[in-house]
């Protein structure tokens, strides 16, 4: 309270503070001030963005997400080319918030990025900001051939950023792992099945009726659960 009656003219003091904390997001009751001041506040932080330290244009990219609106854009997209993998995503997740026209087709790019980590990441972008316009590009990413047994892992994590999304395409793909009978290892193709029914609220329910008929057979008190539960939604 006696900050916010102080005013704007604590912003760049607060902000400093904000850049030196190394956390992501920094420390959460800075950025919450910081958000109250609103635009003072995202004009400060753009005048930073050249800061040489990445975790510091990382937080002030947060901060402009959280506080800001697309009249940043042409501060933001420079940091496009930074020479940081999470600065490069955090600008890429600020120009997604803001609908900016550019930024599906660069998310595509990065989700078959060469770097697995930096597609991944992207992946997760997708799924944060429901783009349904990629559901196929992330789609893509799903092992159907199971060599170890952390590609069920994998294919969750993907099942679930889908879920987020709840484009229609992923459903005939969804079902073929849904019928899928045999594996090296069969539990953690259960807990898959299981992570992919407990995503599909957010798909369009006329159109999820195929995977719960699959779903009511298997052997699986979780699914079948989770199967009615869907069902009385309709």
């Amino acid at each position: 309270g006696l900050i916010q009656a102080l005013g704007p003219d604590t912003i760049p003091g607060l902000m400093d503070m904000f850049c030196n904390d190394e956390a992501v997001g920094g420390r959460r009751i800075l950025l919450n001030l910081l958000c109250l001041f609103g635009d003072p506040a995202v004009r400060e932080a753009q005048k930073r963005l050249r800061d040489p330290r990445a975790y510091t244009v990382r937080n002030l990219l947060i901060l402009i997400g959280r506080a800001g609106s697309a009249a940043s854009l042409p501060q933001v997209k420079p940091l496009l080319r930074h020479q940081d993998p999470m600065v490069r995503l955090e600008a890429l997740g600020t120009l997604l918030k803001f609908k900016d026209p550019g930024a599906v087709n660069l998310l595509r790019s990065a989700i078959h990025d060469k770097d697995p980590d930096y597609a991944y990441r992207a992946v997760v972008l997708a799924g944060q900001y429901r783009i349904g316009e990629v559901a196929e590009d992330v789609l893509s990413k799903i092992k159907r051939v199971i060599i170890f047994e952390t590609d069920y892992v994998e294919n969750e994590e993907i099942i679930n950023v889908l879920g987020n999304i709840g484009d229609a395409r992923a459903i005939p793909e969804l079902e073929k792992l849904a019928s899928t009978t045999w594996s090296l290892y069969p539990q953690s193709l259960m807990h898959m099945k299981e992570a992919m029914y407990a995503s599909l609220a957010r798909y369009p329910r006329e159109k999820i009726d195929g995977l719960l008929r699959i779903g009511e057979k298997l052997n699986s008190d979780t699914i079948r659960w989770t199967c009615r539960q869907l069902r009385v939604k309709q």
